[in-house]
């Protein structure tokens, strides 16, 4: 969609689409994980589709892998400057310069991978730990009712 045919939307629709609250806008711009895509006459904030987008996908990384706000922001804007990386690389002739854009989108990927193997192993750390405690607590059982 273009840009003059973009509709926007006011911070209350988006609150309301999105099920974060005002504050939470506030703050995700205050540390630039978020700019609003234009402002009306006054200052009022006015938010695209793709900004709805990206806060659904804040919320994503963030419920589902645990990733703080820094480490989402990161790999937003890993996101951001994959996809400038691929504009760019469209129509360029040049091997090297095409070489040289696709080992720094690779160099980011590897970067995104990485984060996510963290998350991963802590979390397996993390099973690990409960594991043990319900064995224990298993075990426990077993002697409480003569079993063991």
């Amino acid at each position: 969609m273009n840009k003059s045919n973009e509709r926007f939307l006011q911070i209350g629709e988006v609150v309301e689409r999105t099920g974060m609250s005002h504050r939470t806008l506030h703050y995700y711009e205050e540390i630039g994980l978020l700019c609003p895509s234009s402002r009306m006459v006054g200052g009022f904030r006015l938010y695209s589709e793709r900004d709805v987008e990206r806060l659904q996908e804040i919320r994503r990384l963030k419920s589902l892998l645990g990733f703080s706000l820094q480490e989402i922001k990161e790999i937003i804007e890993a996101d951001e400057t994959r996809a400038t990386l691929r504009q760019e690389n469209q129509g360029e002739t040049d091997p090297d310069a095409r070489t040289r854009r696709l080992e720094q989108a690779r160099q980011i990927t590897l970067r995104q991978k990485q984060l996510i193997e963290d998350k991963l192993e802590q979390l397996r750390g993390m099973r690990r730990e409960l594991e043990e405690r319900m064995s224990l607590y298993d075990a426990k059982l077993r002697q409480l009712h003569g079993g063991g």
